[in-house]
């Protein structure tokens, strides 16, 4: 259910700088003191050239946690750098921080207004629900974003094949919960999967 919240034009016109110039490191948004609308609480400076590497660059990272506050809700817009075997990549990232600390009542209104706040940040399309600083580990979110979904040496027929055959077997072999994507050797380490298995939620 919508919130009935506005988004601040401010935060529209902020959005497109940062996309534009570069020279806007981060933005963090909450709610106006009388709750009626989505406003920035914090611009970040790019203070690392743009011909800089990819760790470099990511240093803004632990400056936007730093804005993230333990016992209150906040959204965040920042650009992720990482490497591929094609090249260096850049994407935009979209956090809605809801924190277990917080009030429900802020977690509500955060969840209730958090599409309004994505549907006017056109192009974004990656998103994060984090409640915690660990669900926000940079080195874990780069290792998911640049995981494929297939073998580099299968072909691109043979991997649509597995992709849209995968379902109908699953659900012919009924009673296994437990699923995992594979596209080399090392992602099929059994310490790692039984450590992953164990871990508490």
């Amino acid at each position: 259910m919508a919130s009935g919240v506005k988004v601040d034009n401010s935060v529209i016109e902020k959005f497109h700088e940062f996309k534009i110039k570069k020279n806007i490191g981060y933005l963090v948004c909450g709610f106006s003191e009388d709750i009626s609308k989505i406003v920035i609480l914090k611009e970040g400076v790019n203070k690392v050239p743009q011909n800089a590497p990819a760790n470099e660059k990511n240093k803004k990272w632990a400056e936007m946690l730093e804005e993230l506050p333990e016992n209150d809700v906040r959204y965040a817009v920042i650009d992720i750098f990482y490497e591929t075997s094609e090249g260096s990549r850049a994407e935009i990232f979209f956090i809605a921080w809801a924190p277990d600390t917080a009030t429900i009542k802020r977690k509500m209104l955060c969840a209730s207004s958090k599409d309004a706040l994505k549907n006017a940040l056109q192009g974004i399309r990656n998103h994060l629900q984090a409640t915690c600083k660990s669900d926000l580990d940079l080195a874990a979110i780069i290792s998911e974003k640049t995981k494929s979904k297939a073998p580099d040496t299968a072909t691109i027929k043979r991997k649509m094949l597995c992709a849209s055959s995968k379902d109908a077997l699953k659900n012919a072999l009924q009673g296994i919960r437990n699923h995992l994507q594979a596209t080399c050797k090392s992602d099929l380490d059994l310490a790692a999967i039984i450590s992953e298995k164990t871990k508490s939620k």
